[in-house]
């Protein structure tokens, strides 16, 4: 099944990438925390994203309430194929990794989200200077480009300059969002699909389902 499938309207589902080692202390907690809670709390997780990427969210600060600074959300995506997992899985990919069957992908739905808790929408990377915020998922529709989102290829063109930035729209979550929120677990192989059942079992995670869908990740045998 294709991955657009599972794109856009009506149930605006969003995607959120980590490795499968964060898996245990995701579900000691019972949420997934934002990477300033993350932090503060001490608790040891494998980093995912860039750095200094993650030090520039840090220091981002949201235009609209609930205010503070990107890193204060969780960070979700509106398609799979992310630019952001490229980029991770490129460079990996240079230092002869294979960092895609390590990720996992957590599913839910926006308006599930916002239900729960304070939400933001932007129209492209929230790092960048010319993102625009919004509060709740009202403006959803007009901030994000659901058809840049099926999109295979998002490199920017002549006509479009901003494309890949707009494919990184995101949805934030202040703070934390409870495991229970969660819809679905993607993975890419049936060995990542074992580790993940070994460490879901019995916790509340393993009431969802579980998909080995290698066509949300990139392909590598090209770079």
């Amino acid at each position: 099944m294709k991955w657009q499938t599972f794109v856009g309207p009506p149930k605006r589902r969003v995607f959120h990438f980590t490795k499968v080692d964060n898996l245990p202390a995701m579900i000691q907690r019972g949420a997934l925390l934002s990477d300033c809670a993350l932090r503060q709390s001490g608790t040891s997780f494998a980093e995912t994203g860039n750095p200094a990427i993650k030090q520039r969210r840090r220091d981002t600060p949201v235009s609209v309430e609930p205010g503070g600074v990107v890193g204060d959300y969780v960070l979700f995506y509106f398609a799979p194929q992310s630019p952001m997992l490229f980029e991770v899985a490129r460079k990996a990919f240079a230092r002869f990794g294979r960092v895609q069957d390590q990720l996992i992908y957590l599913v839910t739905e926006a308006d599930m989200l916002a239900a729960r808790g304070e939400v933001v929408v932007t129209d492209r990377n929230a790092a960048k200077m010319t993102a625009a915020f919004s509060p709740g998922v009202g403006a959803i529709d007009d901030l994000v480009d659901w058809s840049l989102m099926s999109d295979q290829f998002w490199r920017n063109t002549l006509d479009e300059l901003d494309r890949k930035e707009r494919r990184m729209a995101e949805l934030l979550v202040h703070g934390s969002v409870p495991l229970e929120l969660l819809t679905a677990i993607v993975v890419r192989t049936r060995l990542t699909e074992q580790l993940v059942q070994r460490h879901i079992s019995g916790s509340l995670l393993s009431r969802i389902p579980l998909c080995v869908f290698p066509n949300w990740y990139f392909d590598e045998t090209g770079w």
